[in-house]
């Protein structure tokens, strides 16, 4: 039962996935309730457990929600979306940006659209609105989650699976893709992208032969599409394809392949699935090109020297012949044969291989050309010595008498045998080589001569060699053939079971951690061999997040406790049946790589670590306030290219009134007076400012001598105008402290008089009228009560960049217009920097104009345009319009037919960050609200100079 549960965890730990356990053969899925009212949650808990397929946490926030999935694991979370703290739309965005895609189900009262939208657009897997009959609404609740979990499980297997089968193919080093049984490309490895510079993503799902297209410029059937042909098919359009089994194999010669001609070899064979039945094909291509050329060139030096040698022997059998029939001209028939030797010399000296001959009758050497000099490294004299032998390795002739080797190659020679054997070399300068020998006896009159000709073979056979290593890694691959791998492999190569216990590992892995066998590694848990077992946790929370890490460093601890650092490529791994089995992946020693990478970046790289980390910008200039260089942080900062300032004087981010108190700062530096910081108005490159705290040190030599100085800008504009913010605020709270106490006692005192009359005259007919006027006094100091509210909060937070356009739209959702239109004009990307309550202000002009605006108003306006540096918001009705006489009184507080508070408000709100609102329409013709903004306070998008948009 034990190991039963440790599996189970180690599952999660491994997967990312929490695994529902199994009550009385039914599923039961552990949820996360969240939501403010206490007494929802207990319903909810109540009516989800009611069956016994639900164990339901529930907690009264979301940050208190975060905080318990990280100690327990969900299968889904269902969330208010109004709460205090985190509403439900931040908490999913926290959910998902971790990387976690539990199920998330957004269950509120909030049923607007836009709150739907957002929720979904988020990653919410369901959205259902609080209401109605309680068994119903839970009972839809609960088939919610059941659907989003069993989905959510159903999309990971097959995203894990089809992850798994991609992986294998990427790692296969021959270019290799795969159709379907419609031609449509569902393979496309790294190898092949490199081969044909076309990316996965590109030739994935293209049909039609698309991927003929790289090889042989038009779409047409390939190996590939022959393997899923009938036979007499394929023997119509190829005739040099060898059947190897159920397998076809090809050679082709392309004229061009990314510009370059190549041959390629081809091999194709079927896809099945688990049933046997065909679902495709594969191929695997492999550039052969060299190898090819290779063994051209060899083929043409072998036709070439043979041709000449059967001439000059022809050459000699006419000569011998003729000395016999024409003894009598001995005298020119010597002659004859002298230049007949010199033209042989010839073709031995051109020869484009190493040529020796050796005379039987001397028993030496008795010719060779400069290619065998350099060839064996050494002269001809050297050669005619000891011949050619003495530079064979004698390791090579199986423990028999090298001399015997020798004497029987040329008595086989002499009795009309040909030769063709390999030998490595180390030649007079000391250079291993390998060596094709050819051994010929040279048809002669007069003597016996064996030639011995010398192919230099090695770059061949290392081609060869190559081939045979790459043909050998794709068969362990394909083969799977693990143990081959682990005996030869010089990276370790492991693998755990589900609980973390090593179950297989490399000799390579015993060699690097100093066990003397594998044997002492099998079975201990994987968390022995980590020498810090927190990082041993941060390999397996990657793995939960992404089940396949790659690159990853780890630090490992040999036996005597040392420890080697380490890089990892490991995944999770499956069994038979597609369940977690464990982890498995290969891990590299890269502790030396470490050293050298760490000492490179501490002696290369730490100055410029600093300048870039530091949030402030910092500007390095010489002795007399040249900048020579700033730190990324000033383009930020300042809107300056890192190029740009180098070369100009410090003073140049300044604005000139600062010029001189700077210029007098850097004096008192040189004198050692000035201590700084100092507080200076800065200019940035778009001609805006903004306020700055610099402070200076010198730069000094080895000996101590000033060689430059580094200053540290700190840009304080946002704590300036959070002070003048508060200074607002303040001002603000006196006012309502002096004024709304003030009206609210007035409106007290007489309450309190309506009463007290009322209680006398109860039987009067002025009773009712009493009555009503105590019914307004009440109504008017709960609206002063909402304004104090209201205004409280005028300044309490960091104003902050709001979308105007957005702002609008926001507040006419808000309110009913009716018939009348608002029509929104004010173009996307318009901001302005504002106190956060700037919503009302839009929405008090909407509902100013809506009171006011008589029966003529039939739509409200809101545009912008911008006269100088000044942008204007304006707002403009068609309705009754505004007088000259309660123009003047607008934005006071009380005054008006409602509570009077609302445009006093408005300019309150607007104030805090130095914005105004006015009021500029003429009598009679609508109300025009115009707020100005003043240049720093927005930023726009596309609005022109003296343009109304």
């Amino acid at each position: 039962m034990e190991r039963d549960v440790l599996a189970k965890e180690y599952s999660y730990q491994v997967t990312g996935e929490h695994i529902p356990c199994c009550i009385s053969g039914s599923i039961m899925y552990t949820l996360l309730y969240v939501d403010d009212e206490p007494p929802l949650l207990e319903i909810g808990k109540l009516f989800l457990e009611e069956r016994g397929q639900f164990s339901v946490d529930i907690i009264t926030s979301a940050p208190a929600a975060l905080a318990l999935m990280d100690r327990k694991i969900y299968d889904a979370i269902i969330s208010d979306y109004q709460m205090p703290e985190m509403d439900g739309i931040e908490f999913l965005k926290r959910v998902r940006s971790s990387g976690n895609t539990i199920p998330f189900i957004l269950f509120t009262g909030r049923g607007r659209e836009e709150v739907v939208i957002q929720a979904l657009n988020e990653g919410a897997d369901f959205y259902l609105q609080k209401g109605g009959e309680p068994v119903s609404q839970f009972a839809e609740l609960a088939h919610q989650v059941r659907q989003a979990v069993e989905h959510r499980r159903a999309e990971a297997s097959i995203r894990d699976h089809e992850r798994r089968e991609q992986d294998i193919i990427n790692f296969l080093p021959d270019a290799t893709m795969a159709i379907d049984t419609k031609g449509r490309v569902i393979a496309w490895n790294r190898a092949i992208e490199e081969m044909t510079g076309i990316p996965a993503d590109q030739m994935l799902d293209k049909g039609d032969y698309a991927y003929a297209l790289p090889f042989y410029g038009e779409p047409r059937p390939i190996l590939i599409d022959l393997i899923l042909s009938p036979p007499d098919q394929i023997t119509e359009r190829y005739v040099h394809i060898v059947h190897e089994g159920a397998t076809l194999a090809a050679e082709t010669t392309l004229s061009r392949l990314q510009g370059k001609p190549k041959t390629l070899w081809g091999k194709a064979s079927l896809l099945y699935d688990k049933d046997g039945k065909v679902v495709g094909a594969i191929e695997s291509i492999r550039d052969i090109t060299e190898r090819k050329a290779a063994e051209g060139d060899l083929r043409k030096a072998y036709d070439a020297l043979e041709e000449r040698v059967n001439q000059r022997t022809a050459d000699l059998s006419i000569a011998n012949l003729q000395l016999q029939q024409e003894i009598d001209f001995r005298q020119q028939m010597d002659s004859a044969l002298k230049e007949s030797e010199e033209r042989f010399r010839t073709l031995i000296e051109e020869a484009p291989e190493a040529i020796l001959l050796f005379d039987m009758d001397l028993d030496r050497y008795v010719e060779a050309n400069a290619k065998a000099e350099q060839l064996f490294g050494c002269n001809r004299g050297q050669l005619f010595d000891t011949g050619p032998q003495q530079f064979y390795l004698p390791e090579q002739f199986d423990g028999r008498p090298f001399r015997e080797t020798v004497l029987e190659h040329r008595k086989q020679v002499m009795e009309g045998a040909e030769l063709i054997f390999e030998r490595r070399i180390r030649n007079a300068r000391g250079e291993d080589r390998v060596v094709e020998v050819r051994l010929v006896r040279l048809p002669s009159s007069t003597k016996r001569l064996i030639r011995s000709s010398y192919v230099d073979i090695t770059e061949r056979k290392r081609i060869e060699a190559e081939l045979k290593e790459r043909e050998e890694r794709y068969r362990t691959i394909v083969e799977q053939d693990y143990l081959s791998i682990l005996e030869n492999m010089q990276d370790v190569f492991y693998r755990t079971d589900r609980k973390g216990d090593l179950i297989l590992v490399s000799p390579s892995g015993a060699a690097l951690l100093g066990y003397t066998g594998t044997r002492e590694m099998i079975g201990r848990p994987a968390t022995e061999y980590y020498a810090n077992p927190a990082q041993r946790e941060a390999f397996l929370a990657a793995l939960r997040k992404n089940r396949a890490i790659f690159n990853m460093e780890i630090t490992l601890k040999r036996t005597d406790g040392t420890p080697v650092t380490v890089s990892t490529n490991s995944h999770v791994y499956e069994d038979a049946s597609g369940n977690d089995a464990g982890v498995e992946g290969i891990f590299r020693d890269i502790t030396r790589l470490k050293q050298a990478d760490e000492a490179l970046r501490e002696s290369e790289s730490w100055n410029r670590s600093i300048l870039d980390a530091i949030p402030d910008g910092v500007m390095i200039t010489d002795l007399e306030g040249v900048i020579r260089r700033v730190s990324p942080a000033v383009q930020r900062i300042f809107g300056y290219g890192q190029e740009e300032l180098p070369g100009k004087p410090i003073v140049v981010v300044l604005v000139p009134e600062d010029h001189e108190r700077a210029g007098a700062d850097i004096a008192l530096m040189h004198q050692g007076v000035f201590t700084g910081p100092g507080e200076y108005r800065a200019l940035r490159a778009d001609g805006s400012t903004l306020d700055i705290m610099a402070n200076a040190e010198f730069i000094r030599d080895t000996a101590g001598n000033p060689t430059g100085m580094v200053f540290i800008l700190h840009d304080i504009s946002g704590r300036k105008q959070a002070e003048e913010a508060i200074r607002q605020a303040n001002r603000k709270l006196t006012l309502l402290s002096s004024v709304t106490r003030h009206d609210i006692n007035n409106l007290l005192t007489l309450l309190q008089g309506y009463l007290r009359l009322l209680e006398k005259n109860r039987s009067e007919p002025v009773f009712n009228e009493y009555f009503q006027k105590a019914k307004t006094t009440v109504e008017r100091i709960s609206a002063n009560i909402r304004f104090t509210r209201e205004y409280e909060s005028i300044g309490l937070k960091a104003p902050l960049w709001q979308d105007c356009r957005a702002l609008v739209d926001l507040a006419a959702k808000k309110i009913t217009h009716g018939q009348v239109s608002v029509i929104n004009d004010i173009p996307e990307g318009t901001e302005v920097f504002t106190d956060s309550l700037v919503e009302k202000v839009f929405y008090n002009l909407i509902d100013n104009a809506l009171r006011h605006g008589g029966g003529k108003l039939t739509q409200i306006r809101f545009f912008s345009c911008k006269t100088g540096d000044t942008l204007i918001l304006a707002c403009e009705d068609d309705g009754a319009g505004i007088s000259n006489e309660v123009k003047e009184h607008l934005f006071e507080r009380g005054f008006g037919k409602n509570t009077g508070l609302g445009l006093f408000l408005s300019r309150e709100i607007l104030s805090i960050t130095g914005i105004s609102i006015t009021e500029t329409s003429e009598p009679g013709n609508g109300a025009r609200f115009e707020i100005a903004v003043p240049k720093g306070s927005y930023r726009l998008a596309g609005v022109q100079e003296g343009t109304e948009t």
